[in-house]
């Protein structure tokens, strides 16, 4: 009885393990995919000037990471998500006070930006 139920238990769990990597995750090879990123110096109120970068990092999973950088110094590292539809790409930042964004991918003679939408200006470079 007990090699009866240890050879059960052996076939259920070779069963879950076929089933379970049968399924398979499609591939995302977005063009967005990657590290972007946007530099500028900020005057700040009592006139000196501070270095700002910021960076993102697109994962295939519609998730990434993002960081913001002061003279250096990491101000901001947090996640956020994004999507696309039409397009248009939508990054949103759950959990911190940044504007969410839409933006669209361009890639002009090997230069990669994501423009803002509307209006056109540079929200990062690659």
């Amino acid at each position: 009885m007990r090699t009866a139920r240890k050879l059960f238990s052996l076939v259920a769990l070779t069963m879950l393990l076929v089933i379970s990597n049968c399924s398979k995750v499609p591939e995302n090879n977005d063009p967005i995919l990657g590290t972007w990123t946007k530099s500028q110096t900020i005057s700040t109120s009592n006139k000196s000037e501070v270095n700002v970068t910021e960076e993102w990092i697109f994962n295939d999973v519609y998730l990434g990471r993002y960081h913001r950088f002061e003279d250096g110094s990491a101000i901001i590292i947090t996640d956020f998500s994004w999507s696309i539809e039409d397009d248009m790409y939508y990054i949103t930042y759950p959990g911190i006070d940044k504007n969410d964004a839409t933006v669209i991918y361009d890639d002009n003679n090997g230069i990669e930006l994501l423009s803002t939408q509307p209006g056109g200006s540079v929200y990062a470079r690659r």
